[in-house]
């Protein structure tokens, strides 16, 4: 946020070639372009947590060279700045992925998914992030002695001053996107793959779970018939116990033996697994 509001400046005060700034800025458009095309297909090889730390190195070094070596040809800084932003897209499109990969991760390690307070908090935090952004870079130019107003002449210190300002941004940028990115959010690549794997395998006993309460309930008051000989007070017995652990054997009831609670699990909802026990 504060190196796009401050970009302005740079091509005016700096370049005085506000043209360059509108074909940076219609430079971006393919460039989101081919980070939504190539983006998905290198994260499906490498992983979200790789190819962010990758994208965020490669801006860092990018934006570094512009900040240590002031380039005065306008059109060899926008091309820079172009190709520099290919990491900061990337960083971008994935982050909102991160979020969800934290959802699953709370409810692969405390079983809790607070969808709604997660994603509030993340757009709150955006929020504040922004408005930090906008405070700072207009405290620093104020601070570097920028003198706004139509007809404003800006001092040789002030010009230089903002050059390095607006490129000190990004790389102040990655080097904490590297930090959070590199040394706490710990979800690699083949942690990602083990924590979605046990989730999947846990939503689908829990869905075979909640198949097996909904037939049990609808057991009650089904009635007698050819295809499922079992009266009503028989399946109201059984309703909410499991086979092989919890019910008692009685007149056409489910034999606690015959019956394993794991074959129960295999065949939820079917006329075949009360003929069965």
């Amino acid at each position: 946020t504060g190196s796009s509001q401050l970009r302005s400046y740079i091509y005016k005060e700096f370049y005085h070639d506000t043209g360059a700034m509108t074909i940076a800025s219609l430079g971006r458009l393919p460039v989101m372009i081919i980070c939504f095309i190539l983006v998905p297909k290198i994260v499906a090889k490498f992983g979200k947590r790789n190819v962010i730390l990758v994208m965020s190195a490669y801006n860092l070094v990018l934006s570094a060279l512009i900040l240590f070596f002031p380039i005065q040809n306008v059109m060899l800084y926008t091309i820079l700045n172009l190709l520099a932003t290919i990491g900061q897209s990337a960083f971008a499109m994935l982050i909102w992925a991160l979020v969800t990969d934290c959802l699953d991760y709370s409810e692969w390690k405390m079983n809790i998914r607070s969808d709604g307070s997660m994603y509030s908090l993340y757009t709150f935090s955006r929020k504040i992030g922004s408005t930090i952004a906008s405070t700072g870079a207009a405290s620093a130019l104020a601070a570097f002695g920028y003198v706004s107003g139509a007809g404003a002449v800006q001092s040789a210190a002030t010009v230089n001053n903002i050059y390095y300002l607006v490129n000190a941004v990004p790389v102040v940028t990655c080097i904490l996107e590297l930090i959070g990115i590199g040394l706490i959010f710990n979800l690699d690549q083949k942690t990602t793959e083990t924590m979605y794997a046990e989730l999947a395998e846990r939503r689908a006993n829990g869905t075979a779970e909640e198949a097996y309460i909904g037939y049990a309930i609808a057991a009650e008051n089904r009635p007698t018939s050819p295809s499922f000989p079992y009266s009503t007070a028989t399946d109201r017995t059984n309703v909410g116990q499991r086979p092989g652990r919890d019910a008692a054997p009685h007149g056409g009831a489910w034999h606690p033996k015959s019956c394993p609670y794991e074959y129960q699990r295999k065949f939820p909802a079917t006329d075949a697994f009360r003929l069965q026990c």
